[in-house]
């Protein structure tokens, strides 16, 4: 019924001479559908790889061509990986000693001593002192062109559900980037570049809620939801802050689904450690997983079943017509954008 469900919506969009959004959402009234919440990381699950390289790179383009000379990427990045090895080996109760999901949130959370010393490297380095908004525009203009930054197999899928059920009036969508990358508006340039470039609507992109830092000496998008300096006491350095920057968001979302008698579900998608705390925060968390498993993504399966957390394929989440909230100790995964979006169109029309 959905597919068919979503191709009447998609001639509707197509449709010139009607009013789209009244009619989507009238339509929407009276087949009662579900209010989801989804929450996205960014790097590697949006994306396939992490992009903070392609971002520190603008800086040093940037100063570069203003004859600057910044110190290398790779000392930054070798003490950073020195610190985080001497605090997990001195962190106690060790891994292996770590059975519960609290004992792992704690120590998750313990690392936030050692990103807030690596950041405060990259601010003391000049990296981004005179980026600009512009900059990182190009960059990421640049990035998404070239192929250094591609999008996960599936996102187009993603964004045209995310096109037709998160505008504004409908309250069955709402979706939100949650990361712990430097810049929430080089973020959305990427994705607003890479829908370009497949020919994608872009509307929905321009407002799409980003839970996200922004580095020093770039101004503010005007969209970003909350955008955090890099070096503020509020800055999403952890798993830990990216629960707490989800807390409202979600506790207002299940109120307006309560205020109008909808039922609601909450999602998360993610691919790595800093997500261990949201997976858990949802009623369905799904982990992106390649086959074979990246490094970050092996250490987050391995983190997850070392506490009991069981891990089941998405494909059986939607086989098995799961219409029930996920138990705290199960989370999903899959490899692909595209059967998470039919998952949550799924949830939406409860099918």
């Amino acid at each position: 019924m959905s597919h068919l469900v979503l191709s009447v919506l998609r001639s509707v969009r197509q449709s010139s001479h009607l009013n789209q959004s009244h009619t989507i959402s009238h339509w929407v009234r009276q087949v009662r559908m579900a209010h989801v919440q989804l929450f996205l990381d960014w790097d590697g699950t949006l994306t396939k790889n992490d992009t903070i390289l392609s971002l520190s790179g603008i800086g040093y383009k940037v100063n570069e061509r203003l004859g600057i000379k910044l110190r290398p990427w790779h000392e930054i990045v070798d003490t950073y990986l020195a610190e985080l090895k001497a605090h997990a080996s001195s962190y106690e109760p060790s891994a292996e000693q770590r059975k519960t999901t609290e004992s792992e949130l704690k120590y998750l959370t313990s690392l936030k001593s050692v990103e807030r010393a690596s950041t405060d490297r990259v601010i003391r380095s000049g990296v981004f002192c005179n980026v600009t908004a512009e900059d990182l525009d190009f960059g990421a203009k640049e990035a998404i062109e070239n192929g250094i930054i591609e999008m996960r197999s599936g996102w187009e899928k993603l964004c045209s559900l995310i096109s037709l059920f998160s505008n504004e009036g409908q309250n069955t969508l709402e979706v939100s980037i949650v990361t712990v990358n430097w810049s929430a508006s080089f973020i959305r340039s990427c994705l607003l570049h890479a829908a370009e470039k497949q020919r994608l609507d872009v509307t929905t992109i321009k407002h799409l809620h980003i839970y996200g830092n922004e580095v020093v000496g770039a101004p503010d998008d005007g969209f970003s939801t909350m955008p955090r300096n890099l070096s503020a006491a509020n800055a999403i350095h952890t798993t830990a802050d990216k629960c707490d920057a989800m807390k409202d968001p979600l506790a207002a979302g299940h109120s307006k689904a309560l205020g109008v008698g909808q039922e609601y579900f909450s999602v998360y998608v993610g691919d790595t450690l800093p997500d261990f705390c949201p997976l858990l925060q949802v009623d369905f968390g799904i982990c992106i997983r390649d086959n074979p498993m990246g490094s970050g993504q092996n250490e987050l399966a391995q983190t997850l079943e070392r506490v009991g957390v069981m891990a089941m394929p998405l494909s059986r989440a939607n086989r098995s017509r799961l219409l029930e909230k996920s138990p705290s100790k199960i989370v999903y995964w899959s490899n692909d954008l595209a059967e998470v979006a039919s998952f949550v169109e799924n949830k939406l029309f409860r099918s």
